[in-house]
This record gives structure tokens, sequence and C-alpha cells, in this order.
């Protein structure tokens, strides 16, 4: 049911990656800041949520968070978002370095390059990184399992 609810959302355009937690209860979106306007993020996620509830056999109402960060200086100084906004467990996928992301989850829970270098076509250098879908969404089921916060 997870996979499905990612794959519905992942649909979108402008969604960069999805997440399905509370056993399915909330979707959390990534959105690429480039793609999509602060405007367009809200009938996004009405619209995932639509989507969702009429394709699946889904009781109740699914949440749905999106989550852009163009600016991390400005996002810093919006403290009341940023504290209703980072919920626990919150997971980071950066494709550049992680420094930045620190102070706002454990270390495990942010997938990025540690290191630089390395030439060679996007799928090749993102299998050797580990920076593909299917092996973060396996690392993040495997944290989530941990923390019982689904079976």
């Amino acid at each position: 049911r997870l996979q499905n609810l990612e794959e519905i959302a992942d649909s979108f355009e402008g969604v960069e990656k999805s997440f399905a937690i509370q056993a399915g209860r909330e979707v959390r979106l990534i959105v690429k800041p480039d793609k999509i306007s602060d405007d367009q993020m809200t009938i996004l996620a009405r619209d995932v949520a639509k989507r969702i509830e009429s394709e699946m056999d889904y009781p109740g109402q699914i949440k749905v968070n999106i989550i852009s960060v163009p600016s991390l200086e400005i996002f810093d100084m919006q403290k009341a978002y940023k504290n209703r906004l980072l919920k626990k467990p919150l997971f980071v996928i950066e494709s550049s370095t992680c420094v930045n992301y620190i102070k706002y989850t454990d270390e495990d829970h942010i997938f990025s390059v540690h290191d630089f270098g390395r030439s060679g076509d996007e799928a090749s250098l993102k299998k050797y990184y580990g920076y593909t879908a299917d092996a973060i969404s396996k690392k993040i089921l495997k944290i989530l399992k941990k923390l019982k916060i689904f079976e």
C-alpha cells in the first residue's frame, strides 16, 4: 500500500520524491522549487490526496505535506513554520553535501553525496553512491521499522 501511495504521488509533475509514512496515513512530498510555485503546492497537495482517495481503497482522509526549501537561511528565520514542519522522523535527500541538514535530523536520516570527484553518467553515479530511489526507500523503510513507525 505504501508503494502505491508513493507511485501516485510521484506521478505528479514537480514532485521530486514522496514518502508514505504513519502506516500510509500521511504522504510527504519533496518538490522541485524551480518547477512548482508556492501557489501550485497547495493545489498539488489537494490533487494528490484526491487521486489517492479515488484510486485506492483507503478509509478516512490522507494527509499530504509538501516540503520545498530553496533557501535554508530564510527557512531558519521562520521558526514557527520550521517547528511545525520538522516532525520526527525527518529524512533529507540532498544531491549535494549534508552539512547544512545535520541540525534538522539524525545523520543516518540524511541521504546525500559525501564525496566528490567521480565521473560517469547519472544512472551509474546514483547507483555507485546508493542514491537511487530504490536504495533510499529501502534504507528509510528499515529505519521506520526499527523506530516501530509501522511494521
